[in-house]
């Protein structure tokens, strides 16, 4: 059965809108088309005016047909790019030793405090203690001060993006839901 004369209902339009603000945070799309594209869906009546929409995104018309008619699909995208996959693996260390740094920090600023407390003669070894895993689980996944600044620097960089990629995609929204 073919799609393209299927008309859309409401919800269908926002889940295809939903689609594109996802495409336009991710960064796939530009401003101009995000505005440009949002319109256009909102205005569409049937599938195939979805369908130049969605054509140069990863998953396409995020919808496929089932018995049930239009069903919303999540579309995957996989990138088998080197320099996405390095991009990758830094992020996911750098949040790690992030998680390690909370972790032992906080083990040992109670170890400290509870050792000062109880009157343990040699307590400030805890904060040494909590240093040394700090500096070894860094060796340990070969995280170095280079790769610290990087992921650094990409987290406020991606912060900035995303929080401006939002705003202007929930004032659009907005727009359209009115």
């Amino acid at each position: 059965m073919s799609t393209d004369g299927i008309r859309l209902s409401d919800n269908e339009r926002m889940v295809a809108l939903q689609a594109l603000g996802t495409h336009y945070a991710e960064g796939r799309i530009s401003s101009s088309e995000f505005n440009e594209r949002t319109t256009k869906v909102a205005e569409a009546q049937t599938y195939s005016a979805l369908t130049p929409l969605f054509g140069d995104l990863p998953g396409g018309v995020p919808f496929t047909l089932g018995s049930a008619g239009l069903t919303p699909n999540v579309p995957a995208v996989q990138s088998e790019d080197p320099g996405l996959l390095e991009l990758k693996q830094l992020k996911s260390r750098g949040k790690l030793i992030q998680q390690l740094d909370l972790a032992f920090t906080v083990v040992g600023m109670i170890v400290f405090f509870l050792g000062m407390y109880l009157g343990w003669g040699y307590f400030w070894l805890a904060l040494v203690a909590s240093g040394g895993a700090m500096m070894l689980s860094r060796a340990l996944l070969q995280y170095d001060e280079t790769d610290e600044k990087t992921f650094e620097s990409l987290q406020k960089k991606e912060a900035k993006e995303k929080k401006q990629r939002l705003l202007e995609a929930e004032k659009r929204m907005r727009e359209l839901g009115q």
